[in-house]
């Protein structure tokens, strides 16, 4: 018995020290750690012609906006500079953070789980625009965008043991882990700089057809799926306000690394060239005989449109751009105005009802400061009486906020046309009454609002309530900001003042109104007495026997006490 005993005890032990090092091995293989690091060139003589004071000027931006974290290096050999940063991480959380904080956004990122196995959905060259969007802010760029000299040597991310390379974006997956099509199929209308419509149909091999749920089951969460007569084939509709989104959500429907670019060039006071580029990470998105096709269509306002290499497979037809071919990425030119990315129309509204308003027109920084004498000289013939402007910086948006208030609706109305043209109509119930409900309606229907300037198609539409509001709709509020994207223009909400607030408010007036009319009425009986006291005065004087009368009668009664006592 004791030999089974002692058999049993080392049979559990070696166990419990199989499953440790088992533990231990996956908490090895789960841990993201690691750093990324990135080399870039350029020629001196481009750094020194593009760059507000060349090389230097480029090197104190960089110290002076580089996080404490990230590590530089900047060599000279044969008039062309190295740069190299480099920067750790310790959790897949922190390496979001400091992507988020190089490239200026939070990066689209595939990942099924925090442990290596992901798509990153930028290119390289983007981990520099912290100091890019920097130097645009200062107007330090003499012309383009500084990202066009650079070239990328090498990008590395380390994980573990295990080390990643590209030029352009990162995937740690491997071909055989990712569903591939027989055939894309992707189809853009694009609205304006602030509107994009996709739909993106894939086709799988027969033999494939079981893993089309789990491509329906993510296509879902970004769009609207539509229905199909085909078992081996999935369509999905979605909408994006800029490229960012668009390529986002494009990487979430195909699950492979999706990067859509607009390169733009100066042309004139008010014309912007730009080159439109799409990459998709086709070697992980089709099998080896499937094929993809492109098209955009395009809005009038694009002129000029043309394809950037003559060799190149890109068709142009009127205002629709094609491709079919796996071999080079969707790629054109055109001319386009100077553009409105966003307009945002901000309402403070106090409890009596007085409105502040800002109307904030958002320009992209790479090419604000590029016009921004032309376009503050346009905002300021503007500007009215009682008007105020400020310019500011907000990511890589410059925010130009003309900023009024007024105590009627119809100064707040004809101000905002003044600025956005066209037609204003705003309707405010205001309720003081806490049982009942305030509305607002307002009606915007702008027009040309710059001369030369492409405005976006749709306002944001901002209220800043009252503290005191307890509702909004119907539905209790966290916030006291509504924010509301009308197709139409059109916005129509009702809110609703906190009872207990309004409540103590009237009681306190109640109370004041009650003391107001004590004092009141105090004041009319001093005034009562104090005329009877003077009118008997006045008949003393007028009667000087009853005042003998008087004292007889008051000496009578004062004997017949005596009396009495005794």
């Amino acid at each position: 018995m004791k030999i089974i005993k002692k058999i049993i005890i080392t049979i559990i032990c070696m166990l419990l020290l199989l499953t440790s090092c088992t533990i231990v091995k996956s908490a090895e293989e789960t841990s993201f750690s690691g750093s990324r690091n990135l080399i870039v060139q350029i020629d001196e003589s481009d750094i020194n012609s593009y760059v507000s004071g060349g090389r230097e000027g480029f090197e104190y931006a960089l110290r002076k906006t580089k996080p404490t974290w990230l590590e530089y290096d900047f060599k000279t050999e044969d008039k062309t500079i190295t740069f190299t940063i480099k920067f750790t991480f310790e959790n897949y959380e922190q390496y979001i953070e400091k992507l988020t904080v190089l490239l200026g956004y939070e990066p689209a990122i595939l990942a099924e789980d925090n442990m290596g196995n992901f798509a990153e959905g930028f290119h390289a060259i983007e981990l520099i625009n912290f100091i890019k969007n920097h130097l645009e802010s200062e107007d330090m760029l003499v012309e383009g965008n500084v990202q066009d000299y650079f070239k990328v040597i090498n990008s590395t991310l380390q994980i573990g043991d295990k080390q990643y390379e590209t030029t352009e974006s990162i995937d740690t997956r491997e071909k055989q882990d990712i569903i591939l099509f027989t055939n894309v199929s992707i189809d853009t209308q694009i609205e304006n700089a602030s509107s994009y419509s996709r739909t993106i149909q894939v086709t799988v091999d027969r033999e494939d057809e079981d893993k089309l749920d789990a491509v329906k089951s993510r296509m879902e969460k970004i769009g609207e799926i539509e229905d199909s007569n085909s078992d081996n084939r999935a369509t999905v509709i979605f909408t994006a306000s800029n490229l960012e989104e668009l390529s986002e959500k494009t990487m979430k429907a195909l699950d492979v690394s999706s990067i859509i670019t607009e390169k733009k060039e100066y042309q004139s006071d008010d014309t912007l060239k730009v080159t439109y580029t799409e990459r998709i990470d086709i070697e992980k998105l089709l099998t080896e005989n499937g094929y993809i096709s492109y098209e955009i269509e395009c809005p009038d306002t694009y002129k000029n449109m043309k394809k950037v290499d003559e060799e190149s497979k890109v068709y142009i037809n009127n205002k629709t751009v094609s491709l079919n071919s796996k071999e080079e990425n969707m790629c054109f030119t055109y001319e386009r105005p100077v553009s409105i990315e966003n307009i945002k129309v901000s309402t403070k509204i106090t409890m009596y009802g007085e409105m502040e308003r800002k109307i904030i027109l958002q320009i992209p920084l790479e090419y604000a400061n590029y016009y921004k004498d032309i376009l503050t000289e346009k905002i300021k013939e503007k500007l009215d009486k009682g008007m105020i402007l400020n310019i500011y910086d907000e990511g890589i948006m410059r925010c130009y906020s003309i900023e009024f208030k007024a105590l009627t609706l119809n100064k707040i109305e004809e101000k905002t046309i003044k600025i956005l043209g066209g037609k204003d109509n705003i309707h405010f119930n205001n309720a003081y009454i806490f049982f009942l409900k305030s509305r607002i309606e307002e009606k915007c229907e702008p027009n040309t609002i710059l001369e030369g300037i492409e405005q976006p198609s749709k306002l944001e539409f901002e209220y800043i309530l009252p503290n005191s509001t307890s509702k909004i709709n119907d539905e209790k509020v966290e916030s006291t900001t509504y924010v509301v994207v009308p197709d139409d223009g059109k916005v129509d909400f009702t809110f609703a003042y906190n009872h207990y607030v309004l409540f103590g408010i009237v009681g306190f007036a109640i109370l004041i109104i009650c003391i107001v009319i004590c004092i009141i009425v105090r004041k009319i009986k001093k005034k009562s007495n104090k005329d009877n006291k003077q009118e008997s005065k006045n008949i003393q004087k007028t009667n000087p026997d009853s005042k003998k009368n008087e004292e007889i009668e008051n000496n009578e009664g004062k004997v017949d006490g005596t009396k009495n006592k005794e």
